[in-house]
C-alpha cells in the first residue's frame, strides 16, 4: 500500500512537470512569471515590470469574467460605428499585411475593443454612476483591470530609469512591417511582446503591421467622448500618449490588482 501511495505521488509529481512544460513551450517567453486565465479558457502569460505584473498577450475574451462590473454579459461583435460596446477581430481587416503574419503572430494580435466594451461602461455611466472609478476591471480577467493613464506612465518611466528605448523594448522582434523609412526593430527586452495590431475605426483596421494602441481606462476630462491610449509605432522609440474617439477599437493589456 505504502508503495502505490509512492508511485501515486511520483505520477502526479510528473504530471505537474509536463503541465508546466508544456505552459512554457506554449508561450516560449522566458519572461512569464505566472500565467492568468480568462472566463472562456484562455490563458494569457504574465510578466514583471518594474513593480508591476502585465499580461503579456492581447486580451481575446467576448464575455466578461465573474467579478467584473458587468459579470457574465457578452460583447457584440462589431456592426455599425458606435459608443455602446463592439469588439472585433484583426483578421477582419482589408490590409494585405495579415497575409505575412504566422498563425501564432495572429493569435497575439487577439481581439480589438471600443473603450467601453473594454472598461464596461459607456460614456453616460462613466458620467452617471457615482461608484465608477478609473480602476475598471471591464473585459479583463478577475485579479487584474484596466490600466490607468498612471499606470501606464508608470511602466514608461521604469524602462526609461532602466536605459532602455521604450518604444522598442516593448515590441517583438518579428512580426513588424520594417519597410517604412527609421524602421527600429523591437528588442522585447521584458517579454511585454505588443504587436502591431493597430486599431480600428468604422469597423476597418488602419495601419496593421506598423503600430499598436493600447486603451487605458482613462477619459479626457475636457472631452468625455475621448480617452487616453498608448501607442507604438514601428518606427519610433517611444510608448507615445494619445488620445481618441472611444468608438474606435484598440488592443486591451490588464495589469494584475495590487495586493
Amino acid at each position: 500500500m505504502k508503495n502505490f501511495y509512492l508511485n501515486t505521488l511520483i505520477i502526479l509529481s510528473l504530471l505537474g512537470i509536463t503541465s508546466c512544460k508544456n505552459t512554457a513551450e506554449e508561450f516560449e517567453n522566458p519572461f512569464a512569471v505566472e500565467t492568468v486565465k480568462d472566463c472562456e479558457g484562455n490563458i494569457y502569460p504574465v510578466v514583471k515590470i518594474g513593480e508591476q505584473y502585465w499580461m503579456a498577450e492581447n486580451m481575446k475574451a467576448t464575455k466578461y469574467d465573474s467579478e467584473s462590473e458587468r459579470a457574465g454579459e457578452t460583447i457584440p461583435q462589431f456592426s455599425e460605428k458606435t459608443y455602446l460596446p463592439f469588439y472585433l477581430s484583426v483578421d477582419t481587416t482589408t490590409s494585405e499585411y495579415v497575409d505575412f503574419l504566422t498563425e501564432k503572430e495572429m493569435k497575439k494580435m487577439g481581439l480589438l475593443y471600443n473603450w467601453a466594451a473594454a472598461v464596461g461602461a459607456t460614456n453616460e455611466e462613466a458620467e452617471n454612476l457615482t461608484d465608477f472609478i478609473e480602476q475598471r476591471q471591464g473585459i479583463c480577467p478577475n485579479g487584474f483591470h484596466i490600466p490607468t493613464k498612471e499606470e501606464w506612465e508608470q511602466l514608461d518611466a521604469f524602462i526609461a530609469q532602466d536605459g532602455k528605448n521604450v518604444g522598442t523594448a516593448l515590441r517583438t522582434i518579428e512580426g513588424w512591417d520594417e519597410e517604412p523609412v527609421g524602421f527600429f526593430r523591437g528588442t522585447n527586452d521584458y517579454g511585454f511582446d505588443a504587436v502591431p495590431a493597430a486599431y480600428s475605426d468604422a469597423g476597418e483596421n488602419v495601419f496593421v503591421g506598423y503600430e499598436a494602441f493600447f486603451w487605458s481606462s482613462t477619459s479626457n476630462k475636457e472631452d468625455k467622448s475621448i480617452a487616453y491610449n498608448r501607442g507604438l509605432i514601428c518606427n519610433e522609440n517611444t510608448l507615445y500618449l494619445n488620445d481618441y474617439h472611444k468608438y474606435a477599437a484598440e488592443s486591451v493589456r490588464c495589469i494584475k490588482n495590487n495586493p
